[in-house]
């Protein structure tokens, strides 16, 4: 909802600097996508939409968008290492997408931004288990403790 709003007020509000600073941020995150550096994706990806927030113009928007922005490059260092065709593909939806952001905003279509905006998040939605729990985490095995007589006995459950 916040992520629509930003992209409907960005069309409306954009100054055509802010519109080039968009299409620079894209081309180093694509350049980052080429290098396969997930760090630079996150922080370029985290600037892109961070210039939408601005290009909206509104102040009572922008500290939810940041808000959202730190899970956002949270699940970006997940996203941006993609470990299978299916991650690959996504990767390259998302940077065809920021290339559909720019040219719908300078088009100046609301509907197409929004419509991009919930192909975006649908995204990572469809995988968010990968990004809150990686592999290499374990989670925790709930622990039951009871007393015998005389000591006692910690058990997995």
């Amino acid at each position: 909802m916040i992520y629509a709003a930003i992209g409907r007020l960005a069309v409306q509000n954009f100054k055509p600097k802010q519109l080039s600073e968009l299409s620079d941020t894209q081309e180093r995150f694509r350049a980052a996508s080429n290098n396969a550096d997930p760090l630079e994706m996150v922080l370029e990806n985290n600037r892109f939409h961070a210039i939408m927030g601005d290009m909206s113009g509104n102040v009572y928007l922008q500290p939810s968008l940041r808000r959202l922005l730190v899970d956002h490059a949270r699940i970006g260092q997940t996203f941006f290492q993609p470990r299978n065709d299916d991650m690959r593909q996504r990767l390259q939806l998302a940077i065809e997408h920021h290339d559909g952001f720019i040219s719908s905003i300078k088009s100046h279509d609301e509907d197409a931004v929004v419509d991009l905006v919930f192909k975006h998040w649908e995204l990572s939605r469809e995988n968010m288990e990968l990004y809150v729990v990686p592999d290499d985490m374990k989670a925790d095995v709930p622990v039951e403790i009871r007393a015998l007589p005389g000591k006692t006995a910690i058990e997995k459950v």
